[in-house]
C-alpha cells in the first residue's frame, strides 16, 4: 500500500469503494429482479436430460431475499488486474484510487453480503432496505472496531516491549498470530442473532499493522515478514484460482442457464458504468476542483468490471437445502437454485477475467496511456 497518495485521494476512493458498491447493488438489485419477473428465464440440466431424466427447462424463480444475497456478491470487483498495469511513479493518483477502491470494495462487500444473509430467515418488506443499512453500520463498526484494537494492541506492543523485536522470526509470528486472534475472537461475536465478519477484523488488523506497527520492527524483521505474508499471499491466490478451475468439472453435472449468465454479465456492465459515473459526479456536484478526469474516470470504470475470487468464495458460503429436505430450512436456498447461482457466479468469473482482463493493458493505454 502506498500509504501517502492512498490518504491522500481518501475521498475519491470512499466514493468509489463505498457509494459506488452501494448503488451498484441498488441497480442490480432491481434490474435482476425484474428480469426474473418478467424476462422468462430457463434453467437446465443438461447431464439430467441425457440421461432420460427430469432435467428442464424450467423457470427460474428465485425469491427477493435470497435474489439480494446473490446481488450482494455481485457487487465485490478484482481490480487486481488494472492494479498490476498502471505505473504508480507515472500515475500515482490513478494507481491509489484503483488500489484504494479495491481494498474499501472488498470490505464494503464483505459486510453487504453478510448483512443480507443474516436476514434471509425474513420475508422482504418496504423497511427491509432501512434494515439492511443498519445491520450493515452495526456489523461494519463492531468488526472493523474488533481488528482495529487488535492491530493497536500489536503495535503498542512491538514499540514498547522491545525484546519482541529481536528476533524476527518472533515478530512474523506475532503478526500472525494477532491477525488471526483478530478474525477468530470477531467471528464468535454475535449481536442480536447478527453475526460479526472475521474477515474485515482481519483485513482491518492488517492495515493498521502495516501502516504502524511496520516502523516498530527491526530491519530483518520487516524483510521477513514482507517475504513470508508474500509467500503466503501468493501461494492462497494459486490456491483459489486452481480451486476456480476445478470448480467448473464439478458444476457441469447442475443446473445451467446461459441467457441468466449473459444478462448478469450485461448487468454487472451497464450497472458498473451507470453506477460509477452517476455517482462520482453527484459527489462532485459540492466539489468544484477537478480531480479525476474523465478519461482516468472510463478506466476506473472499466478497472472494476472484473469479479474475482471474492465473489466465488461467498457465492460458497449460501446456505442450501439439498433436494427433499426443503422443509427443513424453509428460507435456504433449493438444490437447484443454489447449483444455479454457483454455476453463473463460476462463469462471471471466468468470463470477466477473460474479457476484460484480456482487454486491460490496451484499454489502459488507450484511455490514460503510460
Amino acid at each position: 500500500m502506498r500509504r501517502k497518495k492512498f490518504f491522500q485521494n481518501i475521498g475519491n476512493i470512499a466514493i468509489f469503494g463505498l457509494c459506488v458498491t452501494f448503488v451498484c447493488f441498488g441497480i442490480y438489485a432491481v434490474t435482476t429482479k425484474l428480469s426474473i419477473e418478467y424476462g422468462g428465464l430457463e434453467m437446465v440440466n443438461y447431464w439430467k436430460n441425457n440421461n432420460d431424466e427430469s432435467g428442464g427447462p424450467e423457470v427460474i424463480s428465485i425469491p427477493t431475499m435470497q435474489m439480494l444475497l446473490f446481488t450482494a456478491l455481485l457487487c465485490s470487483s478484482d481490480v487486481v488486474a488494472a492494479v498490476s498495469i498502471v505505473n504508480y511513479e507515472a500515475q500515482p493518483k490513478l494507481f491509489s484510487c484503483i488500489f484504494g477502491e479495491g481494498v474499501f470494495n472488498d470490505i464494503v462487500s464483505i459486510i453487504l453480503f453478510d448483512t443480507v444473509e443474516n436476514l434471509q430467515d425474513t420475508d422482504f418488506q418496504w423497511y427491509t432496505p432501512f434494515v439492511i443499512a443498519a445491520q450493515f453500520l452495526l456489523l461494519g463498526v463492531v468488526s472493523i472496531l474488533s481488528g482495529l484494537i487488535f492491530g493497536v494492541v500489536l503495535c503498542l506492543l512491538f514499540k514498547h516491549v522491545r525484546f519482541l523485536t529481536i528476533n524476527p522470526v518472533i515478530e512474523t509470528f506475532m503478526i500472525f498470530s494477532f491477525c488471526m486472534a483478530s478474525y477468530f475472537a470477531t467471528e464468535l461475536i454475535a449481536i442480536n442473532g447478527l453475526e460479526m465478519s472475521g474477515i474485515i477484523a482481519l483485513l482491518t488488523c492488517g492495515i493498521v499493522s502495516a501502516h504502524y506497527a511496520y516502523y516498530n520492527m527491526s530491519t530483518q524483521g520487516r524483510t521477513s515478514a514482507t517475504l513470508a505474508f508474500s509467500f503466503i499471499g501468493e501461494t492462497a491466490e494459486a490456491a483459489v484460482y486452481s480451486y476456480v478451475g476445478l470448480s467448473l468439472y464439478s458444476t457441469i453435472p447442475t443446473w445451467w442457464s446461459w441467457s441468466f449468465v449473459f444478462l448478469q454479465l450485461t448487468i454487472i456492465f451497464g450497472g458498473r458504468i451507470i453506477g460509477v459515473l452517476s455517482t462520482f459526479y453527484t459527489c462532485r456536484l459540492c466539489c468544484k476542483k477537478k480531480t479525476i478526469s474523465f478519461r482516468e474516470l472510463l478506466f476506473i470504470t472499466y478497472a472494476g468490471m472484473i469479479r474475482g475470487a471474492i465473489a466465488f468464495a461467498l457465492v460458497l458460503k449460501i446456505n442450501y437445502a439439498e433436494e427433499g429436505q426443503e422443509a427443513s430450512c424453509e428460507h435456504c436456498y433449493s438444490q437447484k437454485n443454489y447449483d444455479l447461482v454457483v454455476s453463473t457466479t463460476l462463469m462471471l468469473v471466468m468470463l470477466t477475467t477473460l474479457i476484460f482482463g484480456t482487454f486491460m493493458d490496451p484499454v489502459q493505454k488507450f484511455l490514460v496511456g503510460g
